[in-house]
């Protein structure tokens, strides 16, 4: 998912974000610092996933998203819980 994108979902109440600290905490655990080694998946380069391409500086204030399934009995959007491919965070 891309900004533009993001901020859309965003403005439509589809997305809610982590607290600042959170998104930290996660991106530190893909790069590595003094806490934690770098994942073996994160690219530096361009600072995405190899696991799931997803652009981590984005993914990582993610909480929460609404995804295009629907509840079978509410017939609510179903909302997906942002999580690291690799079980990390």
């Amino acid at each position: 998912m891309g900004l533009i994108q993001m901020l859309e979902q965003y403005r439509k109440g589809f997305l809610t974000f982590v607290s600042e600290e959170k998104a930290q905490e996660r991106i530190e655990i893909c790069k590595g610092n003094e806490k934690y080694a770098p994942c073996e998946k994160y690219m530096k380069l361009t600072g995405q996933c190899k696991s799931c391409g997803c652009v981590l500086k984005m993914k990582t204030k993610v909480e929460k998203r609404k995804v295009l399934e629907r509840d079978s009995e509410t017939k609510e959007f179903k909302w997906h819980t942002e999580k690291c491919p690799e079980n990390k965070w």
